[in-house]
């Protein structure tokens, strides 16, 4: 990384989630360090490349902000527009970490894993806006192959965690089913 610490440090400091009402300020260092701890649980034998990749896997916000997957979703061409800008960025700073496939399932995995848990902590301490980011994360996780034994034993046990809490809530449209 060609970074000092200190631009390592501002790039650390973009907010997230500035389309969504929160009670709380997630930035992309917290994010980053949450990512990265589930990748050492997801995939115990985790490489350092792979850790350094989840440690910076978003810190190109510092240039291009935090688009909303919702955004990408939506519009596909902006997604491309972005990926692109995400590799020249990771390229110029020196952050274009060679990953295996495995390893980039693990890291897409544990970044929407990181979303639910955000988000639903988020509606634990009584944000009722955090219930469609928790359904939407969801969806996309059911669809996506747990890249090992452990990833799906997390997600089944957040996915639980979230459930649990919309059960305790009422007058609520929580419904998660495909």
């Amino acid at each position: 990384m060609k970074d000092n610490y200190e631009k390592l440090r501002d790039y650390s400091a973009v907010k997230r989630y500035h389309i969504m009402r929160t009670l709380r300020t997630q930035t992309v260092g917290e994010h980053s360090h949450a990512v990265a701890v589930l990748v050492m649980q997801v995939d115990p034998q985790c490489t350092a490349t792979l850790l350094k990749a989840a440690l910076t896997h978003d810190l190109h916000e510092r240039a291009t902000g935090d688009m909303p997957s919702t955004a990408k979703w939506l519009y596909p061409e902006l997604a491309r527009a972005m990926e692109m800008a995400e590799f020249k960025w990771n390229k110029e700073h020196e952050m274009d970490w060679y990953l295996t496939g495995h390893e980039s399932a693990v890291l897409r995995y544990c970044d929407y894993l990181e979303l639910l848990m955000w988000s639903t902590e988020e509606y634990r301490l009584g944000n009722r806006y955090a219930a469609e980011p928790i359904v939407n994360i969801i969806r996309v996780l059911d669809r996506l192959e747990p890249p090992t034994h452990e990833g799906k034993i997390i997600y089944e046990q957040a996915r639980k965690a979230a459930e649990d809490i919309f059960a305790q809530s009422e007058n609520i449209n929580t419904e998660v089913s495909a």
